[in-house]
């Protein structure tokens, strides 16, 4: 089995790869309307990839509601990558 890695990202720098999973999974895959996923809270939370290979196949967006509080977002892994433990 590969070697999955996590790294926490600023959505500014890896929109594409954040989006990419994203896209996949609630866009194509699960039929979200675009509108709904994308809600402009992106740039201020933190954003987990997870990869496999140096290929991003995992997502998460963690927001925080105040300093005791966050809140868990937008979680997608990609169907050939599920099952994993990711």
């Amino acid at each position: 089995m590969s070697q999955i890695t996590f790294k926490i990202v600023n959505y500014k720098e890896y929109p594409a790869a954040i989006q990419g999973v994203r896209q996949s999974v609630f866009h194509i895959e699960q039929g979200v309307d675009p509108s709904l996923d994308l809600d402009g809270k992106d740039e201020t939370a933190d954003h987990i990839l997870a990869y496999i290979e140096n290929q991003p196949v995992g997502t998460v967006r963690v927001r925080y509601l105040d300093h005791q509080t966050a809140k868990i977002e937008r979680l997608a892994v990609l169907s050939d990558f599920r099952g994993r433990g990711i």
